[in-house]
């Protein structure tokens, strides 16, 4: 397979695990470049690629919408997606997977959207951005769903097997294996091909500015005598991460990825939700955090919904979640 032998050059077991790849080690290299050249004036810098990460998925995602609905094979693609299984409803697995979705699409637990709120003006109507973010990103997903879905119905029909055969990928799995092979069999493939890696480009760029800029603000707030050397904090912290980003350009390198993926990615992020939540909610105080609501926006916003869903109901989902992801 290309994916696993030519571009990860993918060893046998975790065991064999060798040393970073220079072709991994100098594209990494370049994705870290590129990061740190985009972050390093914080906002206005950032906020301008954002324009193209943030926009540009969405043109590919419509492009992409539109050609596969008319793909044979994209309407049993479609059907599995939109009708429900019940039967799995009282699976831990889909719990855990739900759970994964909401806090990676919104990333919750990783820091970034405190750090960018450090950007934002005193009095920013920060409740009704979260109700605009937190719908779009629910549309997104389902948006995004029948690009994929549409994609895979094709792919299953042109070989003959079924949907859920493909429906089942996740991960690298989908976007660098089973997605690609739909792409190849499609008429102007090299078109679709070479939009939709630009795609996860933009989507990763994206990603990956926000958590950079989670330790930069850290050592900024913490060292206040920093705050005017940003461009350095900015250069450490990208070739930090560089560092210690090289063990997964190693031939086991992608195992290294799985493992994280399962037991670090998951159940941690939960935790830490569950641990904001209430150092927020009990230990700071909700009626204090309320206060400074009020002095922001000029009224309590939303007190009482506030108030169910972080001290009633958050605690209690966020560690259902981590039970749900430990039985798993």
């Amino acid at each position: 397979m290309i994916f696993s032998r030519l571009l990860l050059n993918k060893s046998s077991s975790f065991d064999d695990f060798g040393v970073p790849g220079t072709y991994m080690s100098v594209l990494l290299l370049a994705s870290w470049l590129l990061i740190c050249v985009c972050i390093i004036r914080g906002v206005q810098s950032s906020g301008k690629v954002a324009y193209f990460t943030a926009i540009f998925p969405y043109i590919v995602l419509l492009v992409l919408i539109i050609f596969t609905a008319t793909l044979d094979g994209a309407r049993e693609g479609i059907l599995f997606y939109v009708v429900p299984r019940w039967k799995l409803i009282g699976s831990f697995k889909i719990w855990q997977a739900a759970a994964s979705q909401v806090f990676f699409s919104l990333s919750i637990s990783f820091g970034s959207l405190i750090a960018y709120s450090a950007a934002s003006d005193f009095h920013n109507k920060f409740f009704q951005q979260m109700c605009i973010v937190v719908s779009c990103d629910c549309f997104t997903g389902v948006f995004a769903g029948f690009a994929v879905f549409a994609t895979i119905g094709f792919l299953a029909k042109s070989l003959n097997e079924s949907v859920e055969t493909y429906a089942t990928a996740s991960g690298p799995g989908l976007a660098f294996i089973t997605y690609p092979a739909a792409l190849a069999k499609m008429p102007a493939s090299p078109f679709f091909s070479i939009i939709f890696f630009l795609m996860l480009l933009a989507l990763g760029l994206g990603s990956q500015f926000a958590s950079t800029d989670v330790p930069v603000t850290a050592l900024m707030e913490f060292f206040p005598s920093y705050a005017k050397r940003r461009s350095l904090l900015v250069v450490i912290t990208c070739s930090v991460f560089y560092l210690a980003s090289l063990p997964f350009a190693c031939p086991g390198g992608i195992y290294l990825f799985e493992l994280f993926q399962e037991y670090t990615a998951n159940i941690s992020l939960v935790f830490i939700g569950f641990f904001e939540v209430i150092s927020i909610a009990y230990i700071y105080g909700f009626n204090r955090f309320m206060n400074d609501v009020e002095m922001m926006l000029g009224k309590r916003a939303a007190q009482y919904y506030l108030f169910v869903t972080w001290c009633i109901t958050a605690p209690i989902l966020t560690l259902v979640s981590a039970y749900a992801i430990n039985q798993c």
